[in-house]
């Protein structure tokens, strides 16, 4: 689903990117669109169930770690790609089958290390949507088209 501008949680999103943004060199860019993606039900609960497992085990250290038990030291990250297709514009949810279009691919397959920027196993994502901004301009050579999901 595309966020509209106006929307709370793109509020959210654009804050968090422009607030790393103003801490970096990066210019700030227009952010083009914002896509929330709804995970599937199993999927979502397999991720609480982790999470419950992570605080559970953090419970039973001897040093506490705060983030641990709070959250199960759940991270927000960015991840650099491509849209090719018009996903979330309108209303419109299927995805494309296009090889070039990477968001649509990855929300089909899942991640690919095949073509990882540094070569090592793995995805490759940033703490900061500035770091991230750079990864898509200078590694990917992507002209500016953020696009990010959750």
């Amino acid at each position: 689903t595309e966020l509209v501008e106006g929307d709370s949680s793109r509020k959210i999103v654009e804050i968090i990117c422009r607030t790393s943004w103003l801490k970096s060199e990066s210019h700030c860019g227009r952010i083009e669109r914002v896509l929330k993606v709804h995970n599937m039900q199993k999927t979502l609960a397999r991720f609480e169930e982790y999470r419950e497992m992570v605080k559970i085990k953090a419970i039973k250290l001897p040093k506490k770690h705060p983030r641990c038990l709070a959250d199960g030291n759940e991270l927000l990250r960015f991840y650099g790609t491509t849209v090719t297709c018009s996903l979330g514009m309108n209303g419109l949810s299927n995805l494309c089958i296009s090889e070039k279009c990477s968001v649509c691919r990855i929300i089909r397959h899942g991640f690919s290390t095949k073509n990882e920027i540094k070569r090592g196993i793995g995805v490759f994502t940033t703490s900061t949507s500035g770091r991230f901004y750079f990864v898509v301009i200078w590694f990917l050579y992507i002209p500016l088209q953020l696009l990010l999901y959750y």
